[in-house]
C-alpha cells in the first residue's frame, strides 16, 4: 500500500484494506496519477520506491521518474536524456549553461537570495553548497515544466523546498501536484487532503511494523510537512498548523517537521512558550540535536526584540518626544527583525546628528542593506574618517558603492585601503562576490 499509493492513489489503497479495517474516508481520493506523468522524486525513498514500481514490478511504466536534486549533474542529465529524451523535453547542456546563468544573475541583481556560496576562480563564478546547487535544479524543473506543462501531467515528491513551484501546487495524497497553471487554494481538496490524512496518520500509527520503521516514520512525516508548507504558503494557517502536527507525531524526532512548525507556523504568532515546550520535547527524545539551543536562544532575542519595539512604538505614537538615541534603538530592532526599508527610513532622519562611531557603523550597515547607496556613502565616509583603520569590510562597502556611481579610482582605493588592514578577510569576500571582485581585479593584474 505504502509504495504504490504514490502512483496508483486510492485503487492501490483499497485493494490492501481488509474487511474488518477503517475504510478511506473518500474511495476515489487520493486519485491516480494521470498517464505518462513526470515525476519529480525528491528523497531516496521518493525516488528508489517508484523506480522499483516502474522498472522492476512494472507497476506504472509510463510514468517518468526525474531527481530534481541531480539536474545540474551533466552525467546524471546525460542519462536521462538517453532514457527520456525522444518522449519528454529534457536539458540539454546548453540549457543548464543558461539555468546556472539566470541563478548568478538574479543573485547579483539581488533578486534572489544566493544560498549558496559564489566563488570566483580564475574569473569565473563557481557555485558551491547543497542549497546554491538546488537552486539551479529549481530553475531547471522550471524549464521543464514549461516546456511539457500541456503534454504531460507533472508530480512532486519534495525534497528541498522549490519556492517557484507553491503557486501551482495541490495535494495530491503523499505528494503535491504541480499543475498547469497556478492554482488558487480549493477548500474542498483540502478537506479531501485533512481527511485523508487524518485517516492516514491513525492507520500508520497502529501498525506495529511502522513504530518499529524509522526510515519510513521519517518519509512519512517529511511528506506531511511537504503539504504543510504548500498551506502555511497559501496562508492557510488552520490547515498548515494541523498538517505540521501529524507530520512531528508521526515522527516526533523529525527537526525538519519541527523546526518548520516552528518557524512557519507557531512563531509568527508569538506562541513562544509553545515553540520553547517542543524544544525541551526535542531535547527529550533527541538530546544530541544541536539546533535546539539556536532556536531557543533567537526565541529569548526576539521576544526582546519585541517587547523593545512596541514599547517604542508606543512612545513614538503617544505625545511624548522620542529622543535620536530612541530612533536608533527602534531602527536597530527593526533591521535585527528583517524590516530592513523601515529601519532605513528611521536613521535616515537622525543619520547627520549621529556622532559616536558605533552607531555610525550600524547606520551604514542599514543603509548598505537597504541599497540606499548615497545615505551609504556618507555614513562609511564619516566612521571610517573617524576609524581609518580598523574595518576592512567598511571599506569594501564603500568601495562597492563608489563602484556603482562609476567612481573607479577611488573604490579601489577604498578596496586597498581594506586589504591593507585584513587581506584574508577581503580575499574571503572576493570568492564571493562578483561585484567587489570585478573593481579589485585590475588591481591584482597590474601587481603581476
Amino acid at each position: 500500500m505504502r509504495t504504490s499509493s504514490k502512483l496508483e492513489g486510492a485503487k492501490a489503497i483499497n485493494e490492501q484494506i481488509t474487511a474488518d479495517e477503517e475504510p478511506l474516508p473518500d474511495p476515489s481520493w487520493p486519485p491516480p496519477m494521470e498517464p505518462f506523468s513526470i515525476f519529480f522524486g525528491g528523497t531516496d525513498p521518493g525516488r528508489f520506491v517508484p523506480t522499483y514500481m516502474i522498472y522492476s514490478a512494472l507497476f506504472r511504466p509510463d510514468v517518468y521518474l526525474i531527481t530534481q536534486n541531480a539536474l545540474a549533474d551533466d552525467t546524471y542529465m546525460s542519462v536521462e536524456r538517453d532514457l527520456y529524451g525522444d518522449e519528454i523535453w529534457i536539458p540539454s547542456k546548453e540549457d543548464s549553461a543558461e539555468a546556472f546563468n539566470v541563478y548568478v544573475d538574479e543573485v547579483q541583481r539581488g533578486v534572489r537570495q544566493a544560498n549558496g556560496d559564489l566563488k570566483i576562480e580564475n574569473g569565473r563564478v563557481q557555485v558551491t553548497g547543497a542549497l546554491g546547487v538546488m537552486e539551479i535544479n529549481g530553475i531547471l524543473t522550471k524549464m521543464m515544466h514549461d516546456h511539457d506543462r500541456l503534454r504531460h501531467s507533472f508530480y512532486v515528491e519534495e525534497s528541498y523546498v522549490i519556492p517557484w513551484m507553491y503557486p501551482y501546487l495541490s495535494p495530491h495524497g503523499l505528494i503535491m501536484k504541480i499543475n498547469a497553471d497556478k492554482t488558487p487554494y480549493d477548500a474542498k481538496r483540502a478537506a479531501k487532503d485533512m481527511d485523508f490524512w487524518d485517516w492516514y496518520v491513525r492507520r500508520l500509527l497502529d501498525d506495529p511494523m511502522y513504530r518499529r520503521d524509522f526510515a519510513g516514520q521519517k518519509s512519512f512525516s517529511k511528506l506531511r510537512a511537504a503539504i504543510a508548507g504548500l498551506y502555511q504558503k497559501q496562508g492557510r494557517y488552520r490547515e498548515g498548523a494541523q498538517a505540521f502536527r501529524e507530520a512531528v507525531t508521526l515522527y516526533p524526532a523529525s527537526p525538519e517537521a519541527t523546526f518548520r512548525y516552528a518557524q512557519e507556523i507557531l512563531m509568527p504568532f508569538r506562541k513562544w512558550d509553545t515553540v520553547l515546550e517542543m524544544m525541551d520535547y526535542t531535547d527529550t527524545i533527541d538530546p544530541n540535536n544541536r539546533r535546539t539551543a539556536g532556536l531557543r536562544n533567537y526565541i529569548v532575542r526576539i521576544r526582546q526584540l519585541t517587547a523593545d519595539v512596541e514599547r517604542l512604538e508606543a512612545k513614538r505614537r503617544g505625545k511624548e518626544k522620542m529622543s535620536d538615541a530612541d530612533i536608533l534603538s527602534l531602527a536597530s530592532c527593526y533591521f535585527e527583525m528583517g524590516r530592513t526599508m523601515e529601519a532605513a527610513q528611521l536613521a535616515r532622519g537622525v543619520a547627520d546628528k549621529v556622532t559616536d562611531t558605533a552607531f555610525l557603523r550600524s547606520l551604514a550597515t542599514i543603509f548598505v542593506e537597504a541599497r540606499l547607496d548615497a545615505d551609504a556613502e556618507k555614513a562609511l565616509t564619516r566612521y571610517l574618517k573617524a576609524n581609518p583603520t580598523g574595518d576592512a569590510d567598511a571599506w569594501a562597502d564603500l568601495a562597492k558603492i563608489q563602484y556603482r556611481a562609476h567612481k573607479t579610482q577611488a573604490a579601489q582605493q577604498s578596496f586597498i585601503q581594506g586589504y591593507q588592514i585584513d587581506r584574508q578577510r577581503l580575499f574571503q569576500r572576493l570568492q564571493r562576490d562578483e561585484e567587489l571582485y570585478k573593481l579589485a581585479a585590475p588591481l591584482f593584474q597590474q601587481r603581476k
